[in-house]
């Protein structure tokens, strides 16, 4: 008995040293999107979501900064910078989904209004990664 005993313990400890955490990928993380926002008047923009941050860009240039975490289908932002009326450090939540190579977000909340508007006023259209 003690040596079945023993031989159960072994195995399953050997089968949860072997166990390895992972993670869900999540389809909007190193991903850019091209769509419109008002700023104040429309303007193409691409929001790029790199590591932990998007970069909100018009014309190759960072104009707007944000932290982002993503929790299911939900987008939590953070102004981290920029030019818009926007508070640095006010949030943001959105839901969002992704449909073949078009992004859409909706408003759940945020703490100021002018961005609600501008992150939710198109649908984004995935842009292709850049080739090196």
């Amino acid at each position: 008995m003690k040596t079945t005993i023993k031989i159960f313990l072994l195995a399953t400890s050997s089968v949860l040293l072997n166990c390895k955490e992972t993670k869900p990928v999540n389809p909007i993380y190193n991903t850019s999107w091209a769509g419109v926002a008002n700023i104040p008047t429309a303007q193409n923009i691409v929001l790029k979501f790199t590591g932990d941050d998007i970069d909100v860009m018009v014309k190759d240039k960072i104009v707007e900064q944000m932290k982002f975490t993503v929790s299911n289908d939900t987008l939590q932002i953070e102004k981290t910078m920029g030019g818009s009326p926007c508070p640095v450090k006010s949030k943001g939540v959105y839901r969002y989904e992704i449909k073949q190579d078009e992004l859409s977000l909706k408003y759940v909340s945020d703490e100021c209004d002018s961005r609600q508007y501008n992150m939710t006023v198109s649908d984004f259209k995935r842009v292709a990664a850049a080739k090196d």
